[in-house]
């Protein structure tokens, strides 16, 4: 029986980790059907099998609802059938050893996943730098490698802001590079596509793009809400949460407890974001990978429906006194002055849409054809995701102090 052989990097990030749970889940009782090759760095006191099997427990188990013993099951498929590569973008040679690129040589993959990337909105010139290095030079490194190998599909996955700053609708096969960015994540991941393009011209290997819009956790699979990186609109709430404890000191309960915060934000009470959530992501790209025949190449694997986030998320904290503006205050207080040095500067550029659907996505609900449903991200569902994010602190420790007036009201 042919055994399916499939790739993924960036395995222990947040879609990595949802695309192989996603398989486990369809192939759990019939894993000799399937061979995972999954690419990863070693952490500084763990090898990546070891992470995996970290992150199966912690985590995967939930997705795949397993019992003790199919959990005990699956380890040891995890243990002795799956194959384990080490692989760092930022290094000469991306990290992966001549053996291990001998033994990729004697494989027939069915699908190639790379999702692995570097994410910040940053414009330093070193997140500039590391951008370039991994998503660009990383991903060419990459195709250099695999132009040798058997691979059926390759598939990348991009960004939706990947085309930059749009005032109308565009394709998901658009690479002009004559645009605006709003910053050098964006730049790097439309510089990765045209290498994409290139490297299936060049060497006749099938290539798909998937350019995925705000991640978030999921909201099909268990555990709801479950995510791991708390960045995008997960970080732009974290502001808030340090703001908001610095000002009502730490022997109060910190989401319950209102608080008033003299704040003008750049944006509106109907500023928008595009968010899907991680589980689908994984199913989407998943289901169109495994039609026989795909009519597309290029894919906006985004939401129908936008997000307004800013109200919702700061009813969820309890914070109240803050007013829209349409550009940044001349003279501001000193929690502006926080504000638009850290994630106002990052996501001011991403606030400005108030509900406009920029992203063509018919090539992907064509390919779909009603399989898997998109999760609307509406007042409902975003709950949940904070929900999740709360009982994590949105990934802070605490106490995080922030040098603001310790008053309320400041």
């Amino acid at each position: 029986m042919h055994k399916n052989t499939i790739c993924i990097t960036g395995v222990t990030g947040l879609l990595g980790r949802n695309i192989f749970f996603e398989y486990l889940k369809q192939h759990r009782n019939n894993l000799n059907d399937i061979q995972f090759v999954l690419f990863g760095r070693d952490a500084k006191d763990m090898l990546l099998k070891e992470r995996i099997r970290e992150i199966f427990i912690d985590d995967g188990r939930f997705y795949l609802d397993l019992s003790e013993n199919e959990l005990e099951k699956i380890l040891k498929y995890l243990d002795e059938d799956t194959l384990y590569i080490n692989m760092d973008l930022e290094k000469e040679n991306i990290g992966i050893s001549d053996i291990d690129v001998q033994i990729l040589s004697t494989l027939d993959i069915t699908v190639f996943y790379h999702p692995g990337a570097y994410t910040s909105f940053s414009d330093s010139e070193m997140t500039k730098d590391k951008v370039d290095t991994v998503n660009t030079i990383g991903t060419m490194k990459l195709l250099n490698i695999l132009k040798n190998l058997t691979i059926k599909r390759f598939c990348y996955f991009s960004s939706a802001f990947a085309t930059g700053l749009l005032s109308q609708k565009v394709s998901p096969s658009d690479l002009k590079v004559e645009r605006t960015f709003r910053n050098p994540y964006e730049h790097s991941k439309l510089q990765a596509e045209l290498l994409v393009r290139k490297f299936e011209e060049e060497h006749g290997i099938p290539s798909y793009i998937f350019r995925t819009s705000i991640l978030a956790g999921r909201l099909m699979e268990k555990n709801i809400g479950q995510i791991h990186k708390y960045d995008v609109f997960y970080g732009w709430t974290q502001f808030f949460i340090k703001a908001k404890q610095s000002l009502i000191g730490y022997d109060e309960d910190l989401y319950d407890t209102p608080v008033r915060m003299n704040i003008r934000i750049m944006g509106s009470e109907k500023s928008t974001l595009n968010i899907i959530s991680a589980d689908y992501a994984a199913k989407a790209s998943i289901e169109i990978m495994s039609r026989s025949n795909i009519h597309y190449s290029s894919f906006h694997l985004v939401n129908t429906n936008e997000t307004e986030f800013i109200i919702p998320i700061l009813e969820f904290l309890n914070i109240e006194g803050y007013t829209f503006v349409d550009s940044i205050p001349q003279t501001l207080n000193k929690t502006e002055k926080l504000y638009y040095k850290s994630v106002g500067r990052l996501f001011n550029n991403y606030m400005q849409n108030e509900g406009e659907q920029y992203f063509d996505c018919s090539s992907l609900l064509k390919s779909l054809d009603g399989k898997v449903d998109c999760p609307i991200v509406d007042r409902d569902n975003l709950k949940l995701l904070l929900s999740y994010a709360k009982k994590k602190n949105f990934g802070l420790s605490m106490p995080q102090y922030i040098n603001f007036e310790k008053q309320k009201g400041a």
